[in-house]
Formats: structure tokens, sequence, C-alpha cells
């Protein structure tokens, strides 16, 4: 529409890229196809959360919950500096994590102090766009329980390890509806609250776009409520690209939305002075014990009860969790990957024809959020959906060619 608009005023003439409407999709979502895909992910979904230990509760903190959910709620907006982020990206590559796989450890284990229980089931949005609807215009976002066991004796980076394969896990069966998994898991949703989880944690990291518009000036913001809550407590990352583009100092904002029926905003300030403390110890000590991060700053509030014998993952789990991602063979880094599906998925999602082998998807303005979006758009040309971790293990169109190449053959869909 802002394009449109600009043309009608410069007198040019512009034509809209077609996209499918929502009524398409809204189509899509009721065939065989994707409810086969639903039910396969609702399955999922039910054998990881068998034994789970829904909601998280702070005993000692806020107030006594009462029996209806009112919804009031708060906000809290922190400031993790540049310097400080720069550390977390450095710690993060350094132990083949993600940001977001980082803060979330450091999030469950906070809950983990406060809460004294090791296995929390912690809410996470995620883009759930099917493939061909990359550019229709509407709202496809899913919410989805990860499960998290956070031992405090096993070292930090093992412990975001295991959440980094919890979320690349839930990516993987995002499609799942969160009132399925409801009804799949006999939760009762009495009381207005959420029978799955009371906490959540997630990203938004899709940059406001620049517009510039003919005697307008035009300033994008991401807004968020201050007055209501879906949730006890959620947190939403926000990196500074988000609010200011690439004008910004590179810190990181994360917005404390709480319920005032439950916390006040002393407990909230606590709450985020116990986060970033033991953030900063874990920078500082990344193969220590999680328990052991910040002792003085935040101590929990009683001995924590384990994880459920399924569910706690082994170091031979996810070591073969790890090996599922074939890295690249050298021997084909010195010529041209088989095929350039890659590299077509690349300048297609980046919109960037200045894209080649080597390009990396992260410094190419490729962000967390659109992950899916590319995964679904390989998907279309080669009839085969990767991994997600495979786009963090290998992020150039080189690398990925030759890990696809030695998991899946692609077969080009030649129509396009």
């Amino acid at each position: 529409m802002l394009q449109q608009y600009s043309a009608e005023l410069t007198g040019r003439s512009f034509t809209a890229e077609p996209a499918p409407p929502y009524e398409e999709y809204v189509a899509y979502i009721a065939t065989d196809e994707y409810r086969e895909r639903v039910a396969s992910d609702v399955k999922w979904w039910v054998g990881t959360l068998d034994g789970a230990d829904f909601g998280i509760e702070f005993p000692g903190l806020g107030a006594q919950r009462s029996e209806l959910f009112d919804h009031r709620g708060a906000q809290y907006r922190q400031i993790l500096s540049a310097d400080l982020m720069g550390q977390v990206r450095a710690v993060a590559h350094k132990g083949g994590l993600t940001v977001f796989a980082a803060l979330l450890t450091v999030y469950a284990e906070l809950c983990r102090r406060y809460s004294g229980k090791n296995d929390l089931v912690i809410g996470m949005p995620m883009a759930n766009r099917p493939v061909g609807f990359e550019r229709t215009v509407g709202m496809m976002v899913n919410t989805v329980p990860v499960r998290l066991a956070v031992d405090p004796e096993t070292p930090c980076g093992d412990v975001a390890l295991d959440a980094m394969t919890a979320i690349f896990d839930a990516i993987d069966h995002e499609s799942a509806p969160i009132q399925e998994l409801v009804k799949a898991l006999k939760r009762s949703s009495k009381g207005l609250g959420n029978p799955l989880f009371n906490f959540m944690f997630g990203m938004h990291d899709g940059p406001c776009p620049r517009v510039e518009l003919p005697g307008l000036s035009v300033d994008m913001q991401v807004a968020l409520g201050a007055e209501s809550t879906k949730f006890d407590l959620s947190v939403v990352v926000m990196p500074d690209k988000v609010r200011h583009g690439d004008h910004g100092n590179h810190g990181y904002e994360l917005v404390w939305e709480y319920s005032t029926q439950l916390f006040s905003s002393k407990d909230i300030e606590l709450l985020s002075a116990g986060f970033e403390a033991i953030l900063r110890a874990y920078l500082a000590h990344p193969s220590e014990p999680m328990g052991t991060l910040a002792l003085t700053e935040v101590a929990p509030v009683r001995a924590g009860r384990d994880a459920p014998q399924g569910h706690r993952k082994t170091s031979e789990a996810r070591a073969a969790v790890e090996s599922d991602v074939t890295r690249p063979d050298p021997a084909a880094e010195g010529g041209e990957p088989s095929g350039s599906l890659w590299l077509r998925t690349f300048r297609d999602i980046l919109e960037d024809d200045d894209i080649y082998e080597d390009t990396d998807f992260f410094q190419a303005g490729g962000y967390s959020l659109l992950v899916p979006v590319l995964l679904s758009h390989y998907e279309s040309l080669s009839g085969w959906r990767p991994p997600t971790s495979l786009i963090f293990k290998c992020s150039s169109p080189r690398e990925l060619e030759a890990a696809s190449a030695a998991r899946h053959q692609p077969t080009p869909d030649l129509r396009r």
C-alpha cells in the first residue's frame, strides 16, 4: 500500500506482486494434506509433553493466585547494552548457539531458581507460515509449549545446547494449533488462563522497514500494549535494529509484560536484575554448572525437583542430535555446488541478487523469524524441507548445498 501511495503521488505506475489472499490460506489449512501434518505434530507434542508439570509458580514472590485470571497487566522495559550483547554473541557463537537460545537458557534458570522446578514448560511464539503463503497479508503466528530440563549440576553450555535443540524441535513441529494440543493432552482451560503454560519467552527480531514517502516523515515502531496480559509473565526480546534500524547501537531491549494480579513492579525489577546477573555470570563462566551462577544475587528458593527420567537429555542423545546435520564435504569447497537451489532461495527471500555461494544468511540481512520462510521457499523449490538446525549449522548457499546433498537429493521444480 505504501508503494502504491508513493506511485500515485509521483505519477508512476505500480503493480503489486501477486500473493495468495488470506481466504486461500484458510482453505489450505482445511485440506487433508495440512490436517495430516497437524495430526503428526500433535502426536509428537503429546509424546514430548508426557508427564510434564504444566505451569510455573514463584513461592515467596508475588501475590497468591486467585481462581479467575483477570488479564490486568503492565510492562517493564530492560536495556541490555551493546557491549553486553556483544559478549553474548561471542559466547553463543563459540558454543555453537544462537543468541536466542542463550537468553532462553538464562530465563529458564531464573524460573528454576524462583520456582524450584527443574522441568519447565515455557510458551514460545512461532511464525508458522506454510509454503506458498510467505507474502500473504495476515496473522499466522502460533504459540508452542517448549519443554526444558534445567539441571543445576550441568555445565551452562550443555544446558544451552539442550535448549537450542528444544527450540529447533519446536520449530519443526510448529503446525499444531494450541487448542488442539489442549484437547489432546486433556488439559482444562477453566479460569481463563492458559492450561499449557503461564510463562512466555519470545524474540521479535524482524526490523521495522524503512519508509520513504514524498512529503511525509514516517517513524515506524513496534507497539506493545501495556495494560493487559495473556500470561503471568511474558518476556519479548527486541534487538536494537527492530526499534531503530541500522542506526541503532545493537543493544537489546527486554519487554517484561506481567500480571499485576500476581506481581508488583518491584517484583519484576527484582526478576529482571536477576536475569542480568545470571546472564553476566554465564558469560564469564560458560563451562560452570548452571546452578552455581550468581548465587549471591539470585539464590534458589528451595531444592529443585529432578526432571522426569525419560525427558532429561543425556550427552549421548545430544551428540546424536548434533550429528544429524552433516557438515559440508571439504572437497566441495573448491568448486560450485551441484545445483543452485539454495542460492536462488537466498536471493528470492532476501530480495537481493547481489548474493553469492559464500554469502552468510545472517550477515546478509537474514534473521531468525525469516528462517521458516527461507525453509518454506526451499521446500517449494526442492520438494524437501530441511531441519531448522541446518540453517544455523551451515548458513551459506555453498555449505547448505553440500549438507543437503549428503542428506537428501532435491528434485528441482522445473515449472518455475
